[in-house]
């Protein structure tokens, strides 16, 4: 999907992919919270089950859910505090082996590992 509107803008530039900056949906940012129960476990200080949490078996089927941020806002509600407080906790909690199981953020991280590389930018 975000190919097909990227790929105009690369013909428009040429071939020059490091103008472009791949920009993540808000929407997608708030699935991925829901992709590892323990995180938000650890971060809420509860201990319910990820189907108490109303998270899917698989992390990869987060993308799945058509309004991450409403169940996001059901679990805080259930716990009495404001969702986007905690929004930057979880984050630095959430497994990235997790993470990586969602297509969507594997595509990011591919798409941006790729782009530092053109850039001359080598892993370690």
């Amino acid at each position: 999907m975000e190919r097909e509107w990227l790929q105009p803008l690369r013909n428009q530039w040429g071939s020059r992919p490091e103008r472009l900056v791949t920009v993540i949906p808000v929407r997608e940012t708030e699935a991925w919270l829901l992709a590892d129960g323990e995180a938000l476990r650890n971060t809420l200080g509860v201990r319910w089950s990820d189907a108490d949490l109303g998270l899917p078996r698989r992390a990869r089927d987060v993308e799945q859910i058509s309004d991450p941020k409403k169940v996001l806002d059901q679990i805080m509600c259930r716990v009495s505090r404001p969702v986007r407080s905690h929004y930057g906790q979880l984050g630095e909690l959430i497994s990235l082996e997790k993470l990586r199981e969602v297509p969507a953020y594997r595509r990011w991280w591919d798409d941006s590992r790729v782009a530092l590389e053109a850039l001359g930018f080598r892993p370690i």
